[in-house]
């Protein structure tokens, strides 16, 4: 039933390197993927930081995660995680900070409107824990090694913001309407 414990939080990971959210929704996407997230009651969304990387705007991004989001949800996903995007200095600012608001100013029943369907929503916000002053996309100095990602330091920044939301999705009771179909399984999707 699990694909990888690790810590005690059963999850199957599904991201890849260098991944955008347009990655994860063309036509031919990698359906074993796709199909995995029906054993899914949760998913942590990570996706935005190649995206913005790559140039992509904001309202290209917000489109793009609704539609993820949807996708997941439509396959039985009760709880989204979304994550703040780290820092990016180099990288347009006002992207990132659009996005991060915009993640930020959801509700559950906000989300469940935009995706059609009752699902739970949590933001955790990362991008405070290892950055240098809100909004700034700055990095604190020693929380990264490459302006991109973190590094043991940031991660550990970041990991105890994670971990609470994690922890509190994962065992919080399900929605009322949450139903168990034959292939439901309890997984954590990250």
């Amino acid at each position: 039933r699990t694909a990888c414990s690790t810590a005690g939080v059963p999850h199957i990971h599904l991201g890849l390197a260098g991944e955008g959210l347009e990655d994860i929704l063309l036509a031919n996407a990698d359906t074993t993927r796709t199909y995995i997230t029906k054993l899914a009651d949760v998913v942590v969304d990570q996706y935005g930081v190649n995206d913005i990387r790559n140039g992509r705007i904001f309202t290209e991004i917000r489109d793009d995660k609704i539609s993820a989001w949807t996708n997941w949800a439509s396959s039985g996903v009760r709880r989204i995680v979304a994550v703040s995007i780290t820092p990016l200095p180099g990288f347009d600012t006002d992207e990132r900070n659009d996005l991060n608001d915009w993640l930020a100013s959801l509700t559950p029943s906000a989300v469940s409107a935009l995706v059609g369907t009752p699902v739970d929503y949590a933001f955790v916000d990362v991008a405070s824990a290892v950055e240098d002053g809100a909004g700034s996309n700055e990095w604190l100095n020693g929380y990264s090694d490459d302006d991109v990602h973190p590094n043991a330091t940031g991660f550990t920044a970041i990991q105890s913001e994670m971990g609470a939301a994690i922890a509190a999705a994962i065992s919080s009771e399900l929605p009322e309407n949450y139903y168990f179909d034959e292939i439901a399984t309890g997984g954590l999707v990250v």
